[in-house]
């Protein structure tokens, strides 16, 4: 067992780069693994068993707790914490044997922390000055986004691009789930972060500062995987809740929160359905006034996706206003559109019911279909359909009876987190790597991280398998080798529907804002498949779903559920009902006049 956090240094003289470099944790020190028993074992770790001289012997009492504390920083430079005790992790989990072990930092993530924790905020923004000026005098390569980025994207896909790149138009670009939205933001954003904002034709100038690029979502899991922050953080309005006038005030007397309001020049804000008609207004507002500008936005271009058919504003009844209802929508859009060709789904019976389901008009033959939907699916190869639920509580009840099910002991894995503290708290609201993952045998898992060559290799986010045994990394196992692995931990071995079998050993996700890490966690990549959120499942693809439309209880719910399978054959809909799958009168009025015009 590890995770104590205690490390005991010898008096020994020794040289000075010597000490610097035992100063440094071996990552045999990272991972350990010890089998314990919560009501009658004892931990047989020689950290609370020895009687070593250089080893303090440790109650054996308070070793279930020790065992658990998140680890202190290993910077002897910069930290003097011995273990700690903070609050211990939760789990349902009293009865079984525990196999426990945390994915700890190794000698390439210490330079991460080193930099990250421990920088200094004046050379930092010395260097960016620097590079500003490097970058201004630059007129050297030229970078033709046309052909290297975007040769995979469609005909409407590439409009968007153009209308952005070429045209400096402000955009809303949309359409139902899997119509590649997702992607072209992506491009978006590797063209703006490659190239300089010059607006050329199509031709733009290298420029690594990219502090004219605001990369933002409306939910923190959808700008944790565009590498940006939600955009309540970006625009330092808090939770929103005053006047136009006074949080603009506050960003005037705050002179970083001003700056970065007057640097950039173009805004990505990713899932604008959630976004309500009064935050718009407020944004806007707040960019003329800080700006000093008179032009909608301030003079920002806006680069704004979603589907309003979707997850609504946070808000009751019918009463909430949309985006689109709000006073300066009209003004800053410049450009509308509407994605039609749908890559998801395959099936063109399933395309078409979820059309029907998105608008919320369900015909008599699609009523038909969904309650044949009611049967069980096949599971000749051993995996159950993921069950997706609105809330996170059900999940985790209905994740945690199943495990409880299967016998053997719990393996536990506990992730190492590094970055700001304020930025550690917020990765399990954004981050799909959980804090601690809990596995036995036959455990039904989904892949989170897409591994290296996954495009060849078929091994993407969103995958189902199930675990068949435990071993070391052995580098023969169909694994790829990286400086999180221990040698001597027993990592899950999984089987997947696609049929490849591999030893899942830990990855490591980064939270980013233009290229600025904010958060790092190291973590196996793979959470308990049996349920998960409809929240979470959002941007997912899935082999296999069950839904239970009992269990609704928002607009827009319905259909993002529906539309992450792939087939019909994949699909089980327990007590459809039609009242289930209204969609807003106001959202299906604002899409049929850009439908009209398609």
């Amino acid at each position: 067992m590890f995770g104590s956090g205690i490390f005991v240094n010898s008096k020994s003289k020794k040289s000075k780069k010597n000490q610097e470099k035992e100063a440094q944790p071996k990552i045999s020190q990272f991972f350990s693994s010890t089998t314990t028993s919560r009501s009658t074992s004892k931990p047989t770790n020689n950290l609370f068993n020895g009687s070593q001289n250089n080893k303090p012997r440790i109650d054996p009492n308070t070793a279930f707790n020790m065992v658990k504390a998140t680890p202190p920083s290993f910077n002897p430079k910069f930290s003097n914490k011995t273990a700690s005790q903070p609050p211990q992790r939760k789990s349902p989990y009293f009865d079984d044997d525990i196999i426990e072990m945390e994915v700890k930092r190794t000698k390439n993530n210490s330079s991460f922390s080193e930099r990250f924790l421990n920088e200094d905020k004046s050379s930092k923004s010395s260097s960016r000055n620097a590079l500003s000026e490097i970058n201004s005098n630059f007129s050297g390569e030229v970078f033709d986004y046309r052909s290297s980025v975007t040769k995979d994207l469609s005909p409407e896909q590439n409009r968007v691009i153009d209308l952005i790149f070429r045209e400096k138009k402000n955009v809303f670009f949309t359409g139902s789930a899997g119509t590649g939205k997702s992607l072209i933001i992506k491009k978006i954003i590797e063209i703006a972060k490659n190239a300089e904002y010059t607006g050329r034709a199509n031709k733009l100038r290298y420029d690594n500062d990219t502090k004219y690029l605001a990369i933002t979502a409306t939910t923190g899991l959808a700008a944790f995987h565009l590498g940006g922050t939600t955009i309540h953080s970006f625009a330092g309005i808090g939770l929103g809740n005053n006047t136009s006038e006074k949080l603009a005030q506050g960003i005037l007397a705050h002179k970083l929160k001003r700056k970065k309001w007057n640097d950039v020049q173009i805004l990505i804000i990713d899932e604008i359905s959630m976004m309500d008609a009064d935050l718009f207004d407020k944004l806007e507002y707040i960019a003329r006034v800080v700006r000093k500008s008179t032009k909608p936005f301030g003079g920002i271009q806006l680069i704004i996706t979603g589907d309003f058919f979707q997850l609504p504003p946070v808000q009751k009844g019918m009463g909430v206003k949309f985006s689109f209802e709000a006073k300066s929508w009209e003004t800053c859009i410049h450009e509308t559109i509407v994605l039609n060709r749908i890559y998801r789904q395959k099936d063109p019976e399933l395309t078409r019911i979820l059309n029907e389901v998105r608008r919320g008009k369900v015909s008599e033959n699609s009523l038909s279909l969904f309650q044949s939907l009611y049967r069980p699916l096949n599971m000749d190869d051993g995996l159950e359909p993921t069950q997706l639920f609105p809330t996170r509580n059900e999940v985790d009840a209905f994740n945690s009876n199943k495990l409880k099910q299967l016998t053997g002991a719990i393996h536990r894995f506990v992730a190492f987190d590094s970055g700001e503290e304020m930025f550690k708290k917020q990765l399990n609201n954004v981050c799909r790597l959980p804090e601690v993952l809990d596995l036995k045998i036959d455990s039904q898992v989904m892949l989170l991280k897409n591994l290296p060559n996954a495009s060849n290799n078929g091994m993407v986010n969103g995958l189902l398998g199930r675990v068949i045994g435990f071993e070391k990394y052995d580098g023969s196992n169909g694994t790829e080798k990286n400086d999180s692995v221990d040698p001597t931990v027993l990592y899950p071995r999984v089987r997947f529907i696609n049929k490849v079998i591999r030893t899942i050993v830990p990855e490591d996700i980064t939270w980013e804002n233009n290229g600025e890490i904010l958060a790092k966690r190291i973590q196996v990549p793979l959470g308990l498949a049996w349920s998960m959120s409809i929240h979470k499942a959002q941007g997912l693809t899935l082999e296999k779903v069950k839904i239970d439309l009992g269990r609704i209880f928002e607009k827009g719910q319905a259909y993002v559920a529906l539309s992450r399978c792939t087939t019909v054959e994949g699909l089980q809909v327990l007590n459809f009902n039609a009242q289930k799958v209204q969609s807003h009168p106001k959202v299906v009025q604002y899409y049929a006049k850009y439908e009209a015009l398609n």
